[in-house]
This record gives C-alpha cells, structure tokens and sequence, in this order.
C-alpha cells in the first residue's frame, strides 16, 4: 500500500500538486509499520524498503533524518547512501513542508491525509502488534 500511495500519484499526476496526493497517507503508514514493528518484523529486505520509502519521499527534513538509522539498520549500505544523499540534495534545495507548497498539501488533505509533526513522532522500532 506505501508503494502505491507514494509511486501512482506521482506517475499519474507527473508535474502537478496532485502527483503529492498520496504522500501524506503514504507517511502515516510507513510510521504506523515503523510504530507497530511490523518493519521489524518483515524478514525480506525488498519489503522493509518500501515501507521505508515514503519516509526518504517525505518533504519534511526532520522525518529523513531520523529516517536515516532506520535504513541503515533495515536495508543495504546501497539503499542507505542513497536515502543519505537523497536528505542531502533535500537540505542544499531546502526543502521542506513549504516546498511542497500549499496547493500539494491540500490535495493530500483532500484524500484523506493526516498532517503529521516529525517531532512528535518516535521512528525508533517497537515491539511488532498485529496489523
């Protein structure tokens, strides 16, 4: 479901505030998987990436960095240096939740998003609960 939420949109809707529609679900599950150790728990490498996703995808530099030991712990050092760099580009752009723009937020809303505060969150794992 991460995977759909974060890549359809942005293929459907490649160019537009709308391509962004999926993102704020798309986050609040890869938290939710993170949250309830169900990344943990996910013993394919290919699967515990794509719940991971969204969290590199999101415009908020706080959730990538704390986004950063979780790949390290979970994927490969490939997958890794490419979330590090993916943050690094992210921060020399600066982007954030205002680069997203308001119109992109607004269609996440629209579909049923959370607005979600990284500060407020704990990335670390969890002991795993069923889905």
């Amino acid at each position: 479901m991460v995977l759909l939420l974060d890549q359809s949109p942005r293929q459907s809707w490649r160019d537009t505030a709308m391509a962004f529609a999926g993102d704020p679900q798309a986050l609040a599950l890869s938290l939710r998987a993170v949250e309830h150790g169900w990344l943990e728990a996910e013993p394919e490498q290919a699967r515990r990436q794509f719940w991971l996703m969204q969290l590199m995808h999101s415009e908020d530099l706080a959730v990538q960095e704390a986004a950063l030991p979780l790949f390290e712990q979970f994927t490969d050092s490939r997958t890794m240096d490419f979330a590090r760099k993916h943050r690094d580009v992210s921060a020399l752009r600066g982007r954030g939740v205002a680069a997203m723009g308001s119109a992109g937020l607004a269609a996440g809303m629209a579909l049923g998003g959370q607005s979600l505060i990284a500060s407020q969150m704990s990335l670390g794992p969890r002991a795993p609960q069923a889905p």
